[in-house]
């Protein structure tokens, strides 16, 4: 740095407008960084239909809890009452891949409960 004069100036490549902060005309710009895309669902979940009452909701979950135990998921799933709007659901959750949650559904068809599967 001694061996450079002062004031010398910068190539156009380089130099920036220091008022602004910004790049010099003609300097290059960086590439404006791409939101981070979202992670794709993984689970999935077996719900009931909504109903009215949240005391409803809870016989369908006793009844869900059974068919999930006799199913070998136990304690692997979260077993619960969620309000859903107006109404409320019971649902089983995590299962890991769509015949899993559609082995449990149909299990709980063949009951004589409705239910639905569910990614998220």
């Amino acid at each position: 740095m001694a061996n450079e004069p002062q004031g010398a100036a910068l190539p156009a490549s380089v130099a920036t407008d220091t008022s602004a902060g910004t790049p010099a005309p003609g300097a290059a710009r960086p590439a404006a960084a791409a939101p981070p895309a979202a992670p794709p669902a993984t689970a999935w979940a077996v719900s009931t239909r909504p109903l009215r009452t949240r005391f409803e909701s809870e016989q369908m979950l006793a009844a869900l809890r059974d068919v999930a135990y006799r199913s070998g998921y136990g304690n692997e799933l979260r077993l619960e009452v969620m309000p859903a709007g107006d109404d409320w659901r019971a649902i089983g959750w995590p299962l890991a891949t769509r015949a899993e949650a559609e082995r449990l559904r149909a299990t709980l068809v063949e009951r004589g409960l409705k239910a639905e599967v569910v990614q998220f």
